[in-house]
């Protein structure tokens, strides 16, 4: 009797303390990063989600290519704000979309890009993008391009700045917040010094993704997405996006995507 009181007692104990979820990522700017009010209000977002679950989680912020390789290696949970690559469908299962940003060109103030959308023009460029970034599934997969790599965005925009490359390939709300913030950068005229190229190279969704090799990747993947759809039903999410800054028009649209929102990158 003592064993079957002591077994029921681990069971109990078990289902109700489920180990922490343990995601990475690389500091994303205005969305994520260590250094932002609660880690940025994508972070918020996502472990208020799990929270509605019963989930701890915490963040782990590294250099990109560190985290994908942790969590494609089954040693992480998830990776949190991954954009959507054919190569990466075959090792990860995609959340729901999280967000949006825009990937696009950047260079020098008065540089001599003259950008028509045809990525045949950039073939006279040394292009700089951060090591395992994805710019645009075109651009990625474009073997004429010159493209020198970088551990992350900053180091490419630094580049940029001193001359040593003529172009920068990222992500521009994010190169932004940098430009704008990192003492490097700024120490070179920041913002002042260089021009987003329109158009645009891509519209992306973030996604939360999780690594096939672990068996409890799709379960976990229909967790959050209830507790995405849970969070925006709920005033948690409008205080949440208030204390970030978002606008009423702004709340409303990013609740909606989260309520219209499927698996389907």
């Amino acid at each position: 009797m003592t064993r079957l009181i002591l077994l029921g007692l681990f069971i109990l104990t078990s289902v109700g303390h489920a180990e922490p979820w343990r995601i990475t990522t690389e500091p994303f700017p205005p969305y994520f990063a260590p250094n932002l009010k609660n880690q940025g209000w994508l972070s918020e977002v996502t472990l208020t989600a799990l929270k509605e679950q019963g989930i701890e989680a915490q963040i782990e912020f590294v250099q990109w290519s560190r985290a994908m390789k942790l969590a494609q290696s089954g040693q992480r949970t998830a990776v949190l704000g991954a954009y959507y690559k054919q190569s990466r469908a075959s090792q990860f299962l995609y959340s729901v979309p999280v967000a949006e940003s825009h990937t696009g060109l950047i260079q020098r103030r008065n540089g001599k890009l003259s950008f028509n959308g045809e990525l045949t023009s950039l073939k006279p460029y040394v292009i700089s993008k951060g090591e395992n970034y994805a710019v645009s599934e075109a651009f990625d997969n474009a073997p004429f391009l010159s493209i020198t790599r970088t551990r992350d965005l900053p180091t490419s925009l630094y580049m940029l700045l001193r001359g040593r490359v003529e172009l920068v390939a990222g992500t521009h709300e994010v190169a932004k917040y940098w430009l704008s913030h990192d003492d490097r950068l700024t120490e070179l005229g920041g913002l002042k010094k260089v021009e987003f190229i329109k158009p645009e190279l891509a519209t992306h969704r973030l996604y939360l993704i999780f690594p096939i090799v672990d068996a409890e990747s799709e379960q976990r993947r229909k967790t959050f997405a209830i507790g995405m759809k849970k969070l925006a039903n709920s005033d948690e999410l409008t205080d949440i996006l208030s204390r970030h800054g978002f606008s009423l028009s702004e709340q409303q649209q990013y609740k909606q995507r989260i309520l219209d929102s499927a698996f389907s990158p």
